[in-house]
């Protein structure tokens, strides 16, 4: 039973991190954020970094941009606090678990082959 259970969150741990696998990670402006938006961290005026995950409102390491900074107060786990207005920059975050796209060539658009070669 403790080997099905060790399994079980091995697996589940392998597609939390999975989730970024594919992703793209932008930096954008906070005029930016709408309500899909999510990111992975925030950057402050001052350069400091904060990451989604060491939100305290947060457990997960992506985290809907717009419920952050919306909020009247940012709550580290450490115990810091920032507030909405420091915020310069968001890491947002595109993609997920699978690639966006995958598309085939067009006809002029195929790998060349060696009879191509001249």
């Amino acid at each position: 039973m403790e080997k099905i259970r060790t399994l079980l969150l091995v697996t589940a741990a392998l597609f939390v991190t999975m989730d970024m696998a594919f992703a793209k990670i932008e930096k954008i402006s906070v005029s930016q954020v709408n309500a899909a938006t999510k990111a992975a961290g925030f950057k402050t005026f001052n350069g400091k970094l904060l990451r989604a995950g060491d939100l305290q409102i947060s457990n997960h390491r992506i985290i809907q941009a717009e419920k952050v900074i919306k909020t009247d107060f940012i709550e580290m786990k450490d115990g810091e606090i920032y507030y909405p207005e420091e915020i310069e920059f968001v890491y947002s975050v595109k993609g997920g678990l699978v690639p966006s796209k995958f598309k085939a060539p067009k006809e002029d658009e195929k790998a060349p082959q060696d009879s191509d070669s001249n």
